[in-house]
């Protein structure tokens, strides 16, 4: 497999009909794996997935190029759709990559746009229209208001980038209904950067009893459980985000040692 960043520069200024887009990939997947995952269609020349800047972790997506477009075109129609770790991934085409004068051009012309972005707050895990004009008067009553789009158009979520970050229609606890609010764009759009790892899972526990175990000590933005991709099962730990820093230190304070079946969990940070 050739490096990264080669492949990364070789994609800079030219469409490569034979690469692929994949998504919604298990964040505990390798670029191995990712490679062993398509190498039954095809050879593949290199694979690689995008990282988090500063940090070891993928972003739940990443390229794959064949040898060959045909393999390439194959491998979108057999993989499109598949489940891998327990996740239905997309395979498509990859996008043509602008120059990139063209696209700083374009990150310029964004600038523009950005204070209006930062200053939108959206809202989550609201029940009905009662409940959705409820939680606008609270915000009225905190400042001026320009304008609410009720109900948020599920296309925006993939536009400003939202699922990816994991915000989902149905993204706070089941156990209890909370409203959870995030910044559109700026430092308050950054909801995961709180993770925990929790180690010595019963290997039958799920991720509902996980997520209400924790929601006791604040508002639990995701849980999961990475499993095995050969055989679908966990491997034994699970990652907890948190929206803020000060719920996942109580997390760590009263919730280490607890049991989860029969077993004492560690609960940690994620290095």
């Amino acid at each position: 497999m050739g490096k990264n960043k080669s492949f990364k520069a070789g994609a800079e200024n030219q469409q490569s009909p034979s690469t692929i887009f994949v998504s919604n990939l298990p964040f505990s997947l390798t670029n191995a794996q990712l490679e062993e995952a398509f190498s039954d269609v095809g050879p593949i020349r290199r694979c690689f997935m995008v990282m988090q800047k500063g940090s070891t972790e993928h972003r739940g997506f990443g390229y794959v190029q064949f040898a060959v477009v045909e393999d390439a075109n194959r491998a979108i129609e057999l993989k499109n759709g598949s489940t891998l770790g327990g996740r239905k991934i997309v395979a498509k085409q990859a996008a043509h990559h602008a120059p990139l004068e063209q696209r700083r051009a374009k990150e310029n012309q964004g600038l523009l746009m950005l204070n209006r972005v930062a200053k939108t707050v959206i809202c989550g895990n609201i029940l009905n229209n009662d409940m959705a004009e409820e939680v606008h008067c609270v915000a009225r009553r905190l400042g001026t208001v320009c304008s609410v789009t009720y109900p948020l158009p599920e296309g925006e979520l993939q536009h400003h980038g939202l699922a990816q970050d994991g915000c989902k229609m149905n993204a706070s606890s089941r156990y209890k209904r909370h409203v959870w609010a995030r910044q559109l764009g700026g430092e308050g759009s950054k909801t995961q950067k709180w993770k925990l790892i929790v180690r010595n899972l019963p290997f039958k526990a799920k991720v509902a009893e996980i997520r209400e175990m924790f929601a006791t000590v604040g508002f639990v933005w995701d849980v999961v459980i990475p499993q095995n991709l050969e055989t679908g099962s966990s491997k034994g730990f699970a990652f907890v985000k948190f929206t803020s820093k000060q719920d996942a230190e109580k997390a760590i304070q009263n919730l280490n040692g607890k049991k989860i079946g029969k077993r004492p969990i560690a609960v940690d940070w994620v290095i």
